[in-house]
């Protein structure tokens, strides 16, 4: 499930989360479909922009590939309720579900709270949050830096509540059973597959 709402036009090192989702779910579905799995997708926004059902093998990551050609990130808010809806009674069988995403509302991070808690536990889900480096860069400043006139200080207090907040959610998503991956854009694809592979040795599914 890739999320190509408002907040994943964000850029890190040049590039779109988007596009460090969508990189990564290319890798993921060329690791998933050489181990035999099935491999399917959902992109949406406010609504939902495409879905392929899970499929087998070289033909599937195929399909896939096409699919995401025509998708970009759209200046909207992201509807969770719609694709969670849209995708629940299309999983047949027991699924890993990944979703790809950013959220910085609580109103946001609770109507994911509550969609990922009704995956489970026929589904394992495993949410993708992208970390901002810029957003933790400013909660490494050391008081010494600023003048007394810097509003800077406020920024910093900011920041380390957002990320104080991130944490809770992250905290609040475990307890509810999901897998979370915490990550830099930039580390995304390896510790992604990184933590597919896990899943797969531990039997997880």
């Amino acid at each position: 499930m890739l999320d190509a709402g408002r907040l994943m036009t964000a850029e890190s090192d040049s590039l779109s989360l988007f596009d460090h989702a969508l990189n990564a779910t290319l890798m993921l579905t060329y690791v998933a479909s050489r181990g035999g799995d099935q491999v399917g997708l959902m992109t949406f926004a406010d609504r939902v922009l495409t879905y392929l059902p899970p499929g087998p093998g070289k033909s599937a990551s195929q399909r896939l590939i096409r699919s995401l050609f025509a998708v970009h990130p759209e200046l909207v808010e992201t509807d969770y309720e719609g694709a969670f809806t849209a995708i629940g009674p299309r999983l047949r069988k027991r699924s890993l579900v990944v979703l790809f995403t950013q959220i910085l509302d609580h109103n946001a991070a609770q109507q994911l709270l509550r969609l990922t808690r009704g995956l489970l536990p026929r589904h394992l889900p495993l949410i993708v949050l992208l970390r901002d480096p810029s957003l933790e860069a400013l909660v490494q400043i050391s008081p010494n830096q600023f003048a007394l006139t810097d509003h800077r200080p406020y920024i910093t207090a900011a920041a380390a509540e957002m990320l104080s907040w991130r944490d809770r959610l992250i905290r609040d998503l475990k307890r509810a059973g999901a897998l979370v991956l915490d990550i830099l854009p930039r580390e995304l694809s390896p510790g992604l597959i990184n933590r597919y592979l896990e899943v797969k040795a531990r039997q997880m599914l």
